[in-house]
């Protein structure tokens, strides 16, 4: 049971003149009111828990105009307005509303309407109806006809423009829009979009994404691997979000090999210590995915072994061991074990020591296999 349902069972208890004085008495005890009349008030707490008490009193003007006055998009107020479309998206969320009836039309009027944050409110609906699969991607295509060109960014962001015009620069509030279209699947050029979005944001859409495709949600694509070579142009916080991003998808095995190789030969040297560390992570797993071979990243690991960074040596060491264990280790990574094997001779402690005598041990084993 969602918002939508709330507002239905509030109404067919209390009447509608009722429930909407009882929202408008103010936030202060709301759901004491209506929880008086055994009115199932879960859903306005969690409404409260992401949402904001004047997003209600709009929500039900916009839900008065649909559901019990009927009137067409362009005969209401401007809140009335918004408020059908925060109503649309929390019903299409809460899987309480379909697609169909007088949706389809409003949605299309509030792409058309003059207003700004109308028309971003009906691009919020659009979206919480194609997230929550209530329409396929080809029934809403007609509805774009004559959409303001404003919204043209968002739509392409989707997957459901094939253009953005140029002298648009500053759209606001693009991220859920990215990040549908990337885990959907859709791979338009994404610097245009990048480009309108601060670090903050980028953050958010690398995290949101990494999360996804991390969880098996997406898969890696042309277009995330474009969104993460962009990122690595980025600010140190983005960039250290993009290649966690690239690492989600190395972890499945997802990345093709060229892009993984690429990408490790342009960073294993980075000036970043974090993305030292985190290129290491995706030559071990590249290993480990069967991706990689041990000629795709031997220089990048003999280059680590003289680094003063011991996450990043242990990472090497972790990576021959794995190597080692798959039975892919030979001749030709001798220069790797000796290098291992120098660097220890010239540190002192009893780890070293462990270091050398395996190392000497790994030396001994591919002498005899000459």
């Amino acid at each position: 049971m969602g918002i939508v349902k709330f507002f239905l069972q509030a109404v067919e208890t209390l009447g509608f003149e009722q429930t909407g004085a009882l929202i408008n008495l103010g936030k202060k005890g709301i759901i004491q009111r209506f929880d008086s009349h055994g009115i199932n008030t879960l859903p306005l707490k969690r409404f409260f828990d992401s949402g904001d008490y004047d997003g209600l009193k709009m929500m039900f003007a916009g839900f008065e105009a649909v559901e019990f006055l009927r009137v067409p998009l362009h005969q209401m107020n401007r809140t009335q307005k918004i408020g059908t479309f925060m109503f649309l998206a929390a019903g299409f969320e809460d899987g309480d509303i379909s697609w169909g009836g007088v949706v389809p039309q409003l949605i299309a009027d509030g792409l058309k309407d003059e207003d700004g944050d109308v028309r971003l409110w009906a691009l919020k609906s659009l979206l919480a109806a194609l997230s929550a699969r209530k329409v396929d991607v080809v029934k809403v295509l007609p509805i774009l006809k004559g959409a303001h060109k404003d919204t043209l960014p968002y739509l392409y962001a989707m997957g459901l423009a094939h253009d953005m015009p140029r002298d648009i620069r500053d759209a606001k509030h693009l991220v859920p829009f990215i990040v549908y279209g990337l885990v959907s699947g859709v791979k338009p050029d994404m610097k245009p979009l990048w480009d309108m979005l601060s670090a903050d944001e980028k953050v958010e859409v690398l995290k949101y994404v990494g999360m996804a495709v991390d969880s098996g949600t997406a898969r890696f694509h042309d277009g995330i691997a474009q969104v993460v070579n962009l990122a690595m142009n980025g600010e140190e916080e983005v960039r250290r979000w993009g290649i966690r991003l690239l690492a989600a998808g190395v972890f499945h095995g997802d990345v093709p090999r060229d892009t993984l190789v690429s990408f490790i030969e342009k960073h294993y040297n980075d000036e970043d210590p974090f993305i030292r560390v985190w290129t290491a992570n995706l030559v071990f797993h590249g290993i480990r995915t069967g991706v990689l071979a041990p000629d795709d990243v031997r220089k990048a690991l003999i280059s680590w072994v003289s680094s003063s960074d011991m996450e990043l040596f242990e990472k090497v060491l972790d990576t021959v061991n794995l190597i080692m264990t798959t039975g892919k280790l030979t001749v030709a990574d001798r220069p790797l074990i000796e290098a291992i094997k120098n660097r220890a001779s010239e540190e002192s402690g009893e780890y070293w020591q462990s270091v050398n005598k395996a190392a000497s041990d790994v030396l001994s084993v591919l002498d005899r296999e000459v």
